[in-house]
């Protein structure tokens, strides 16, 4: 049976929905797995069988995604967060990593911020970055990128409600800034797809510039979600940084 197959799956009620998470709960070392906008928490299938053994995983399926409940309400990235701290409160964890990836890094980011629990961050090719949205808010290039994106989306998580309501958000205040990042204590891996097409490499380097303990390892011959189509790889640099002092 594979790692992900062992994983018990659970549900919280919080004020926004049921949401749907698995974990092992085995070791103290705890590795909460946030992924990005239209997967679930199935996206992590391969990466986690490189992980060690004795590591505790918190794997939920966001709301509005896999087998969270999917309200009709509009969709914050702050309300991703809350959900986040509160299956953490449920399994009784005070310190614990987090990864996340796109969608999840823009979560993770904002959940790090002024958090003293969390011992390691690890961002992949997050989103969420107020520079990156500068980019196209404002120009021609806006209403394309949404729905470009919309279409991406479309293609894995058939909730167009939910999707909408998430990338008009991208564009609201609860974008990541420099003094939001310069808030960041914890220990921070920003891991890039050298071909990101979607958010390009150069944005790692913004991250890492404004997060002070922070560095940047780049996946060479990968996209968007290296810690699918390069598992292997992307949860050896993982694991390393994990372990390290």
């Amino acid at each position: 049976m594979s790692v992900f197959e062992e994983l018990e799956s659970k549900t919280i009620e919080t004020k926004y929905g049921k949401i749907f998470y698995r974990t092992n709960k085995k070791g103290s070392d705890v590795l909460v797995l946030i992924h990005g906008l239209a997967a679930s928490s199935k996206s992590w299938i391969k990466f986690v069988e490189y992980l060690p053994k004795s590591l505790t995983l918190i794997l939920p399926d966001l709301l509005g995604h896999g087998e969270s409940e999917a309200p009709n309400i509009d969709y914050h990235v702050l309300y991703q967060k809350e959900i986040i701290e509160e299956i953490i409160k449920k399994e009784g964890i005070t310190n614990y990593s987090v990864m996340g990836h796109s969608y999840g890094g823009w979560i993770a980011s904002i959940l790090a911020i002024n958090n003293q629990n969390i011992k390691k961050l690890v961002l992949e090719d997050a989103g969420g970055l107020k520079d990156f949205f500068e980019v196209v808010v404002g120009t021609d290039k806006r209403e394309q990128y949404k729905k470009d994106l919309l279409a991406k989306a479309l293609m894995i998580n058939a909730n167009e409600h939910v999707l909408k309501s998430i990338i008009d958000d991208e564009f609201s205040s609860s974008q990541v800034t420099k003094e939001d990042l310069s808030k960041i204590s914890s220990k921070t891996l920003i891991l890039w797809g050298e071909n990101d097409t979607t958010i390009d490499k150069k944005f790692a380097y913004i991250f890492n510039e404004d997060i002070k303990n922070s560095e940047v390892s780049i996946i060479k011959n990968s996209k968007h979600t290296s810690h699918y189509s390069n598992p292997e790889e992307t949860a050896n640099i993982v694991n390393n940084f994990l372990s390290s002092n």
